[in-house]
């Protein structure tokens, strides 16, 4: 514990980081700020007005875009933007995660055995080049 800030000061803060981390994960998976709010606002384990206060925040312009691209061409750290089939439409990767090195290894796999379709919409920061 920070022997110079309150219990109180403390929690508040926690509070306000977990609210935080909750709507930038929510707007990732786009969802707009709006959405975003509302969602927070309506769940039990999150402070109210604390959600709210989110409202005052500019969207600012996207730093990030879409693309399309094969699997081969995924890199560590961008995110799938779509949920990830096989040719039988069984969901192998659900929408919304980062690309990990084990994730990328597994999909290589589905893609060399030819189990999954081509074409994964992912986000990419602006400038960052994929193959």
């Amino acid at each position: 514990m920070v022997p110079w800030l309150p219990p109180a000061k403390l929690a508040v803060g926690a509070k306000m980081l977990r609210v935080a981390v909750a709507f930038d994960n929510l707007t990732m998976r786009g969802l707009s700020n709006a959405e975003a709010i509302d969602r927070l606002q309506h769940r039990a384990d999150f402070d109210r007005e604390l959600a709210g206060a989110l409202a005052d925040i500019k969207p600012q312009a996207a730093k990030m875009e879409l693309r399309k691209i094969s699997i081969s061409g995924l890199s560590v750290g961008m995110i799938l933007q779509q949920n990830l089939l096989n040719r039988t439409g069984l969901l192998i990767v659900a929408k919304g995660p980062e690309v990990t090195l084990p994730l990328l290894v597994r999909l290589e796999h589905f893609s060399t055995a030819r189990l999954s379709r081509l074409g994964i919409v992912h986000l990419v920061i602006r400038g960052h080049t994929s193959g």
